[in-house]
């Protein structure tokens, strides 16, 4: 997979608009919810709760979050090609995108330039963004 010439890696333009894709409707969900339950105590922590199990498993499951399949992008594993293993989706959405947090974002920023389109998140997790079809 890593040296497949057939698997366009996503850029960084179409990742940012998945993601953008994918932070509307887990808002629109956590208002819902809210609502629903009246409770908005302790909504900044259930927030992002729900929004790390909705990658995590998106990722593990589809190998794609809503917004990847609108866009028609897909995670996969770096080496196998296969959608990633519950222990890789959580080193890449939690602890990778815990990583780019700290570096105020420039892990994300580093699909620019990475030959492989690969930000940190990626690295961490062993995965590559690619383009389906």
């Amino acid at each position: 997979m890593a040296t497949s010439t057939k698997t366009e890696k996503a850029n960084f333009l179409l990742r940012l608009g998945a993601f953008l894709i994918d932070i509307v409707i887990l808002g629109i969900a956590s208002n819902i919810l809210f609502a629903a339950t009246g409770d908005y105590n302790g909504q900044n922590l259930l927030s992002t709760l729900i929004s790390l199990a909705y990658f995590v498993a998106m990722d593990v499951k589809y190998g794609a979050t809503l917004g990847k399949k609108a866009l028609k992008l897909k995670v996969v594993d770096a080496k196998t090609g296969a959608n990633l293993t519950w222990i890789s989706a959580v080193l890449r959405e939690f602890v990778g995108r815990l990583v780019n947090s700290l570096t105020l974002g420039i892990g994300y920023l580093w699909v620019l330039w990475d030959p492989n389109k690969q930000g940190l998140h990626d690295k961490i997790g062993g995965s590559y963004v690619v383009k389906e079809g």
